[in-house]
């Protein structure tokens, strides 16, 4: 699957994954809206929308590192804008 370039190694192969880690700790990462990488293996969540690259995941994400709309079509998740209000209380 062809998307944006990947922020670690600029390719811009990815396939779907699932990822149970990710999926259990993050409640907006599905199965249906996690890639990754072909060629380094950076994980990322999809736009429900626009299908396009909206977050770079990992295991010690944070609200600094998310965005709540996506860049491409500025579509506002609520999964992840419920998350980040969830952790900012708890900074």
């Amino acid at each position: 699957m062809k998307l944006e370039n990947c922020e670690v190694c600029e390719s811009s192969e990815f396939m779907n994954i699932s990822d149970s880690i990710l999926i259990q700790r993050y409640e907006f990462i599905t199965k249906e809206n996690l890639v990754m990488c072909k060629k380094c293996g950076g994980k990322y969540q999809i736009c429900s929308n626009c299908k396009k690259i909206m977050n770079r995941v990992h295991i010690s994400l944070d609200i600094f590192d998310i965005k709540i709309f996506c860049s491409i079509c500025k579509k506002l998740d609520v999964k992840v804008q419920s998350w980040c209000d969830y952790s900012s209380t708890q900074l």
